[in-house]
């Protein structure tokens, strides 16, 4: 799936979205963040508690059949603990130039702080 995340029409989440998830294989962000939250022994279903979302929704998300929001998105980064530039490694941002990466690391860092 791989427009696996839903944007709103802003020209900074469309930003976001041009540099991260087109240029960028999304399900391997999926699948990295399915990997800290088992390293971290958190279960889908405190995800899905902590997210407000039912356990089922949340597993749609790791199994890569139900899209995912930014919001939804950045909210997990936060529930796992996770800085966002830890999410985008060298296999997944090789086809994306340094700057776009700082930049769209940027933009999500204070979205992502204007959610508490």
């Amino acid at each position: 799936m791989k427009n696996n995340f839903i944007m709103q029409k802003n020209s900074n989440f469309a930003n976001i979205y041009s540099i991260l998830f087109i240029k960028m294989n999304p399900d391997e962000i999926i699948k990295k963040l399915k990997k800290i939250r088992e390293e971290k022994k958190i279960s889908q279903r405190e995800m899905s508690e902590a997210l407000n979302i039912t356990q089922r929704q949340y597993a749609n998300y790791e199994n890569l059949t139900s899209q995912i929001t930014l919001k939804t998105f950045l909210d997990i980064l936060k529930i796992l603990d996770v800085k966002t530039k830890d999410i985008f490694d060298d296999e997944i941002i090789n086809q994306v130039s340094k700057e776009e990466i700082i930049l769209a690391i940027n933009m999500l860092d204070d979205i992502k702080n204007r959610l508490t």
